[in-house]
């Protein structure tokens, strides 16, 4: 959830910059999401500050810093409708510019997707939260047109403004995410299951992280584009895809290496985890050239 927070910490920056209350309760929140679960009283303690500040934005008709600390509350307690809800009032306010209305909508839905998954543990469940991604990416493809969402060079992609490219990108991160979740969950009734049950949240992740290089050309190797990407790894691993599997590895190896360094945990445990992989698959060659790579990165370790 950290992205989405940050997102909305960046949405409401101007009111953030002129009211020091309502940047200490988006900090505080924040802090308080990254700490986990484990911290309740926190959580209900930044929950009620948020709802505070959410009902006097509201009665001052400042809309949209309500709209966002809203979300921070539904995040904070976790607790399905509040962003449901949300989401109806923004698309009938007729005061919203309908392109602002869209893209908080389609926020709100994906904040609501995002609270439901995690409650969801039957596959009805989880396709009721696919429904909520689905409806998040329509409301933003019903205001900007379905061609320019389609991809790096899709027509008309250049004139989007990079944070409704981001949050498309992120809808499709997150319903990646459920799709997953659904192949361990039996299909509805009278229905089969597809031969290759990971090519739609491949075909998905794939779609973001080239919306995510989009809005970062110049910042490739960033937080989201490492997370796309790991899950990418892990689903071409378990599909026994080689030639895809090199190459994101490829990619995340030098991702990790700029986000962390290039000894770093994560690094170390990504390049164990390809060592395995070209284990399983009979590629001892590689494996073995791999497995010197890393004895060169834990002897830098050991040095620094």
């Amino acid at each position: 959830l950290d992205p989405f927070v940050a997102k909305v910490m960046r949405s409401t920056g101007s009111n953030l910059m002129a009211e020091p209350r309502l940047a200490y309760t988006a900090l505080y929140s924040l802090s308080v999401l990254q700490q986990g679960p484990q911290m309740s009283e926190q959580r209900t303690k930044a929950a009620d500050l948020c709802h505070t500040i959410a009902t006097v934005a509201s009665s001052s008709s400042e809309t949209t810093v309500a709209i966002h600390f809203t979300l921070l509350e539904a995040m904070l307690r976790q607790e399905e409708g509040i962003a449901a809800v949300l989401a109806q009032s923004i698309s009938a306010n007729p005061s919203l510019d309908p392109k602002d209305a869209a893209f908080l909508a389609s926020l709100a839905l994906l904040v609501e997707g995002v609270v439901q998954h995690r409650h969801s543990k039957t596959g009805d469940g989880l396709r009721r939260v696919m429904d909520l991604h689905t409806s998040a990416m329509e409301s933003l493809e019903q205001t900007y047109g379905t061609e320019p969402f389609a991809g790096p060079q899709a027509a008309g992609l250049e004139q989007l403004p990079y944070a409704a490219v981001d949050l498309f990108s992120s809808i499709l991160q997150y319903a990646a995410q459920v799709q997953i979740s659904l192949v361990s969950m039996p299909p509805p009734a009278g229905a089969k299951r597809p031969p290759d049950p990971h090519s739609q949240a491949i075909q998905m992740l794939s779609r973001a992280l080239a919306l995510n290089r989009v809005v970062s050309p110049d910042d490739r190797h960033n937080a989201k584009a490492e997370a796309i990407m790991q899950v990418l790894y892990d689903l071409f691993a378990e599909t026994g895809l080689y030639v895809q599997c090199c190459g994101i590895y490829n990619s995340l190896h030098r991702c990790l290496q700029v986000l962390h360094g290039n000894t770093s945990d994560q690094v170390l445990a990504l390049m164990h985890q390809h060592q395995s992989f070209l284990g399983s698959i009979e590629r001892r060659k590689e494996a073995g050239v791999l497995a010197e790579q890393i004895a060169e990165v834990q002897r830098q370790r050991k040095v620094s």
